[in-house]
């Protein structure tokens, strides 16, 4: 295959990984393309391109790694944000921007399985769950050279050049709707890769946890969450991925099937919350229009099930029965989709997480929206404020 050929196959590899897939909608934002004169490869923050002879001479998972570590500067938004740390210190700006998504992507793929980094480049575990900004202070306090000489593991060289430069001469105007599509891109990425079984990083989950509103992050985990049973045609190609030359099925939509929405009665979820989520979650119901939905009321156990069909969820807000008023724990509601026939398309719940115990994952996808600062152990989590 061409290098061209090469980063596109790559880009479908990460996108149907479970530790990747978080990737998939930032892979599309920007240009994608091989180039000669480029020594390894080249992002500005939104567009990505690679030298032509650096990526011949890769092997398969190195090309997965590089084209993985050049969407994380994309989907950290490093090059925007930290361009203070560039003016002051270029070659110090460039590793730890380095240091940081060289070990997420040790960490989503510790074995090397989907992607692995080429040799020599910048990693160091000392610097696990920082950012930018806290590791290129902490090279400054060790008198780093900007050669990664004397930090550990972390002896190297910067893997790919970045276009500082470039980022900075972009209109607010353009980088606030660079922003927005990032913003929705991650949020997919991330509500994907629950549904396939993966995995976060801190630096991601901070991301997320960024100043958004909890309704579009609720509506978008449910709209892709219940995409399972869309099927694929070739009849007619996929437009979006039409520019990067690749011929990908477009999707035919089905039914969607059962929703479970699981609230804590506990007692600390106050009513503007719960009144904001049921409506919100209806709202959803009716743009989604699953089959079914099961509303789970719970504490320590599950004190009451309400059921709305297609055509009731209009009204789901004036139809609440809450029952309850315990402790909190929530492997009461695991136990209960463990005993179901089948699995829903996906579970939400409500909660304030102040959980004795969360249980084990279940294996559908899980979304968590949670009126304290608390992150679920799996799952998406989504912090809801009574507004």
């Amino acid at each position: 295959m061409t290098p061209q050929q090469r980063i596109q196959r790559a880009h479908v590899q990460l996108m149907r990984s479970k530790e990747f897939c978080l990737l998939s909608g930032v892979i599309m934002c920007g240009a994608s393309a091989v180039k000669r004169g480029i020594p390894t490869a080249y992002t500005d923050g939104w567009n990505v391109y690679y030298g032509e002879e650096f990526v011949a001479k890769l092997d398969e998972s190195e090309v997965n790694g590089v084209v993985a570590h050049e969407n994380l500067h994309k989907m950290l938004r490093q090059l925007p944000m930290w361009q203070t740390l560039f003016k002051q210190d270029a070659k110090r700006a460039n590793m730890a921007a380095d240091y940081v998504v060289n070990l997420i992507i040790e960490d989503l793929d510790p074995h090397g399985r989907v992607a692995r980094l080429p040799e020599g480049c910048l990693l160091d575990t000392k610097y696990r769950g920082m950012n930018t900004k806290q590791v290129f202070d902490l090279l400054d306090e060790q008198g780093s050279d900007g050669n990664g000489k004397g930090n550990g593991e972390g002896n190297g060289e910067p893997l790919d050049e970045h276009g500082w430069d470039e980022a900075s001469g972009v209109s607010e105007q353009e980088q606030a709707e660079r922003d927005l599509d990032l913003d929705r891109a991650v949020r997919q990425g991330q509500a994907l890769a629950g549904k396939m079984g993966g995995s976060s990083s801190r630096a991601i989950d901070e991301l997320l946890r960024a100043k958004v509103d909890w309704r579009e992050v609720l509506r978008e985990f449910v709209t892709t969450a219940t995409s399972g049973r869309d099927m694929s045609t070739w009849r007619r190609p996929n437009r979006r991925y039409l520019a990067q030359d690749m011929y990908m099925p477009s999707v035919i939509s089905e039914a969607v099937g059962h929703i479970v929405v699981a609230i804590d009665t506990s007692g600390s979820v106050g009513g503007r919350e719960l009144s904001a989520f049921v409506a919100e979650m209806s709202a959803i119901c009716d743009t989604v229009t699953p089959d079914r939905v099961t509303l789970l009321w719970w504490d320590t156990q599950v004190r009451g099930v309400q059921e709305f069909d297609a055509g009731q969820y209009g009204g789901m807000v004036a139809a609440l029965k809450p029952k309850g008023g315990g402790g909190t724990s929530f492997t009461c509601v695991t136990s209960y989709l463990r005993q179901m026939a089948t699995q829903p398309e996906c579970v939400v719940v409500l909660t304030d997480g102040c959980v004795s115990s969360w249980g084990d994952a279940p294996a559908c996808p899980m979304m968590f929206a949670i009126t304290s600062n608390v992150t679920a152990p799996y799952g998406v989590t989504v912090h809801v404020k009574g507004d």
